[in-house]
């Protein structure tokens, strides 16, 4: 099949799918000895918990430039992944405890490749990003990593974690023409399906994007983490207020505008459109729903907050996008890293820069390719890579022999010092740094 996710500028990308998936890369610098023992990057990918994979990014650039074992891994997705009735029949979190799964096997094997058991960082952007907060939170992975890096996305994103997915499950269920009755019965029926319908199922149920005809607070445009009483025991606002989470030095990163993507692919306006007013804006924020959670009575309050201090339909377009950006990804990065604050060395990592035409997806490309060398042969996400990812984007280059950027070199800091490594901050957007309650001040860490 093909993707309007996945594209490599010129054309899509055919994607392959299938339920055997479980394994792992693994990147290593040329001139390793075995007589001494690297820190590790475990890198978990992105695709909103339905697509992505671990062949699309190639470590060598980020193992050659800092001297670390990389390893890519793979996990079930969608409905393989994070199919859940919310009762033992299928608890859900599958995906999660595959990574977990990958964390056992990195501690068992890694020393054979000239990694470190004892120095294992895991990072991810996006899904792979709320992936390393899950497993921070998750008392199966205690001990098998010792630092984090979320980027774009957290344990509290909104559209990644529900308490439960009994409503989507059932909807599952009906697609595939299985009797509702009980969680048994339609678990049963599924199971009987091959591989092949269930992708259909995939198809089918939408994944990705919103439904603006529907009511929105029964849309499911992702299969998401749950609450299984297993892996995540409880909402992890919950587990952060109580403060019972491996503690481990952290990362947590944002950039400004990181909505910007999310625009044109889930709500299906074009970036291209350059300008916005306030009744549209309104309009797409409470279609949003899914994964803002900002109630309908709310929305213009919000736009107003946001929008209205200009009539420019070009700045409010921007502002939107700041808006957007703040409510699901800012708001919860800053909450996470401040839970994480007093119990673990935590950084919160705010980009500056804003995105362009060309490139739709800065925490894909400048802080995941260009920034920390990991690149992708397919494009995550749907976003096509610029020819030349200085110009295109900003940051650093495409090959083992350039430099990489600031994030990895952090990244690197953070691997090797118990002290906080520097980096610049910008500001959060005006609309999240006026309400105090949610406000992102600097960080004395």
């Amino acid at each position: 099949m093909t993707s309007d996710l996945f594209t490599n500028g010129k054309e899509r990308l055919t994607l392959e799918f299938s339920e055997d998936c479980l394994y792992l890369n693994i990147y290593t610098p040329a001139d390793l000895t075995k007589r001494g023992r690297l820190p590790v990057m475990v890198w978990i990918h992105g695709g909103g918990l339905v697509l992505g994979g671990a062949p699309m990014y190639d470590g060598v650039v980020l193992a050659a430039h800092e001297n670390v074992v990389v390893v890519a891994i793979q996990y079930r997705l969608g409905i393989w992944g994070f199919f859940s009735t919310g009762d033992e029949h299928s608890r859900g979190n599958w995906g999660h405890l595959d990574q977990v799964a990958a964390l056992h096997w990195v501690q068992e094997n890694i020393a054979n490749f000239g990694g470190d058991p004892g120095s294992v960082t895991i990072f991810g952007e996006s899904a792979g990003g709320e992936s390393v907060s899950v497993l921070v939170l998750s008392p199966l992975a205690k001990n098998l990593f010792h630092r984090a890096i979320s980027e774009s996305g957290v344990a509290l994103t909104v559209a990644l974690v529900r308490k439960d997915m009994k409503a989507a499950a059932k909807q599952i269920a009906v697609l595939a023409g299985c009797k509702t009755t009980t969680s048994a019965v339609f678990v049963h029926c599924l199971r009987q399906k091959s591989e092949d319908e269930l992708l259909d199922l995939t198809l089918k149920m939408k994944f990705l994007t919103l439904d603006f005809h529907g009511d929105q607070r029964e849309s499911h445009p992702f299969l998401t983490t749950v609450v299984d009483g297993v892996l995540l025991p409880k909402m992890p606002e919950e587990i952060l207020a109580e403060k019972d989470f491996n503690t481990v030095p952290y990362i947590v990163g944002i950039n400004k505008q990181e909505f910007g993507w999310l625009l044109p692919t889930m709500m299906g306006f074009p970036l291209s459109e350059g300008k916005l007013d306030q009744k549209t804006a309104t309009s797409l924020l409470w279609k949003s729903y899914p994964i803002a959670n900002i109630p309908e009575e709310l929305t213009p309050v919000a736009t107003d907050k946001y929008l209205g201090g200009t009539d420019d339909p070009v700045k409010k377009k921007d502002l939107f996008l700041d808006l957007m950006g703040d409510v699901v990804f800012g708001v919860p990065s800053v909450t996470v890293a401040r839970q994480h604050r007093g119990e673990s060395q935590t950084l919160d990592r705010r980009g500056t820069r804003p995105l362009s035409r060309d490139c739709v997806a800065p925490m894909v490309w400048r802080m995941l390719v260009s920034a920390a060398g990991l690149l992708p042969s397919q494009c995550e996400l749907g976003l096509p890579a610029p020819s030349n990812l200085t110009q295109g984007c900003g940051g650093g280059g495409s090959g083992a022999d350039e430099s990489p950027g600031e994030e990895v070199s952090l990244w690197g800091a953070l691997l090797r010092s118990s002290q906080d490594p520097s980096f610049s901050r910008s500001p959060p957007s005006p609309g999240l740094q006026a309400r105090k309650r949610i406000s992102a001040p600097e960080l004395s860490l």
